[in-house]
């Protein structure tokens, strides 16, 4: 563990300090934390106020604050349709892009959803996220197989392909995954669709959605 935050909800009480014990939490079990060393606080904290991030950083054996860190900042982001979005599938083995999800802005961060058309979410910090897929609905055609899968970029990323046997017309069935993935600032996301035969996917409920780890 290289570093860790404190976040400042008393600065009068953090400029009277002169010393910060500083704990292994990365021992496992975690609540055995050891004690490593007691290390002075700079002693210029005048400038701290409410909100303030106080970072401690082992490689340097130094302490810096502000309002905000670079590891402070959190990247998510999500897309969704609900019941009516729906999907109309050749049957030819070709992948068809949702349109017309939705996103709720508030709930975004460092991820940006666009209707280019298709559907899509773009990042726009470069890390690892975990990427959560869910799709429910029902098929038009009796006896098909619906695939949906994550495309990056453009290409298909086999790893979050996730398919589902309609036997009835109407029959309700649902899948999900999720996982790790590599993203690069700039990288855009997007929901595809295909199927053995022509159908309509009818949506009951899509959701796509990005976490940044690390």
């Amino acid at each position: 563990m290289s570093s860790f935050e404190i976040k400042c909800d008393s600065p009068s009480l953090i400029q009277r300090c002169t010393r910060h014990t500083v704990y292994n939490i990365s021992s496992t079990p975690m609540y055995n934390a050891t004690s490593l060393q007691s290390i002075p606080i700079d002693s210029d904290t005048s400038s701290l106020s409410n909100g303030d991030v106080i970072i401690y950083d082992n490689s340097t054996n130094q302490w810096t604050y502000g309002s905000t860190s670079p590891s402070s900042i959190a990247s998510y982001g999500q897309m969704f349709a609900l019941s009516g979005q729906n999907v109309s599938i050749p049957g030819n083995g070709t992948f068809v892009p949702i349109t017309g999800m939705s996103s709720i802005t508030s709930l975004n961060n460092n991820v940006t959803f666009s209707e280019d058309p298709p559907s899509t979410l773009t990042v726009v910090n470069t890390g690892i996220y975990t990427l959560t897929v869910g799709v429910d609905g029902s098929s038009s055609a009796n006896n098909v197989d619906i695939t949906s899968d994550i495309f990056i970029n453009g290409i298909t990323e086999p790893r979050f392909s996730l398919s589902r046997h309609f036997q009835q017309n109407g029959d309700v069935g649902s899948v999900s995954c999720s996982g790790l993935i590599s993203l690069t600032q700039g990288d855009s996301i997007t929901l595809r669709f295909a199927s053995t035969v022509g159908t309509t996917f009818n949506t009951h409920n899509i959701n796509v959605t990005l976490l940044q780890v690390s």
